[in-house]
């Protein structure tokens, strides 16, 4: 039961992990103006506002 609980709490910090490179990508200047408020417009709800 410990390991189930630690390796959904590694999961966790893994997505957590991906979805910050994504966001760096995106504000990064890889994306156009547009495809910078669209990404922000998707994602504001899981709290990875700038």
């Amino acid at each position: 039961m410990i390991c189930e609980i630690l390796m959904a709490l590694e999961q966790n910090a893994v997505n957590m992990g991906m979805e910050y490179d994504d966001f760096q990508k995106a504000m990064g200047g890889d994306l156009s103006k547009a495809a910078k408020k669209e990404w922000y417009l998707r994602h504001k709800d899981r709290g990875m506002e700038p």
